[in-house]
């Protein structure tokens, strides 16, 4: 038992081609399915995810998506999500067609 520290996840596909060029809910859709594949080669699941810290480049537009983000994270968890989530706008990440990078935090 113990901590899984998953590092910053984008929406890249198995091509490593970015999902969802200019929309945020299609980019927070493929990171969680990103991560259910992380957590499942380790034996977790999305169930034992306890933090997630977001990166955003558009504030206004994470705020604009907020209930189609909603509604992702709670099909991921299966309900109201367990986790606590802390968002933050930077000015860019790493490239530019990149809305969203999601950190997780596990406990196993």
């Amino acid at each position: 038992d113990g901590a899984i520290q998953i590092a910053g996840q984008v929406a890249m596909d198995e091509a490593s081609e970015i999902v969802g060029e200019g929309d945020l809910p299609a980019q927070v859709g493929q990171i969680y399915r990103n991560v259910a594949g992380v957590l499942e080669k380790v034996g977790a699941g999305v169930g034992d995810l306890t933090s997630e810290t977001w990166y955003v480049v558009d504030m206004a537009d994470f705020m604009r998506c907020g209930r189609a983000i909603d509604a992702l994270r709670r099909e991921a968890y299966d309900g109201d999500p367990p986790v606590a989530q802390t968002v933050v706008e930077v000015k860019a990440l790493y490239r530019p067609e990149v809305l969203v990078e999601i950190q997780f935090c596990a406990q196993v």
